[in-house]
């Protein structure tokens, strides 16, 4: 109402859908625009970033467990620089400690690997195949057979490799 004639420029726009612009003429008659269908505009994130702090360790029961990817270590790293990086853990020469005490066992998958030297397995296991450690204290071999326990308990480290790491061979080859 009350527009005086000439030539104007008609916007429609709403969040979500394209902008619509008709040029009108208008003239002392009323004009009539029919229905208005505006189009439906896309809207296209270029990138999405999400952050957030990685959990190295947790205290499930008696169980302490470290999430290897939380530790940072170089390309070729073996299980002993990882370990070194671990709070509460400690090599000192051929021996390992978590929390003060002598680690007795280290186990791979929840087996023994390579007999009772807890540094054959912490020198040889690459780093990068490893996905937790896990440190708890072990009932003796003769209190989980009868399931009484003795109270002998020896700390152990258990190191889960990852799935995708499971199988295979590793080894060293240095080259002259």
């Amino acid at each position: 109402k009350n527009l005086t004639p000439g030539n104007y420029k008609l916007s429609i726009s709403f969040i979500g859908y394209q902008e619509m612009v008709k040029n009108m003429t208008l003239s002392n008659k009323s004009v009539e625009l029919g229905k208005l269908k505006l189009a439906i505009q896309e809207l296209r994130v270029k990138e999405v970033i999400v952050g957030g702090t990685m959990v190295r360790q947790e205290q499930k029961g008696d169980t302490t467990v470290f999430n290897a990817e939380a530790f940072k270590v170089h390309a070729d790293a073996t299980t002993e620089d990882l370990l070194k990086k671990m709070p509460g853990i400690t090599i000192e020469g051929s021996t390992i400690k978590s929390g003060g005490q002598q680690v007795k066992k280290v186990l791979v998958n929840g087996k023994e690997f390579f007999g009772n030297d807890p540094m054959l397995a912490v020198k040889n296991l690459p780093a990068e195949a490893i996905e937790r450690i896990e440190v708890y204290d072990k009932q003796s071999d003769q209190s989980q057979f009868s399931g009484f326990n003795d109270g002998n308990e020896e700390r152990t480290i258990n190191i889960a490799i990852r799935n995708d790491r499971n199988m295979g061979r590793f080894g060293k080859a240095y080259v002259g």
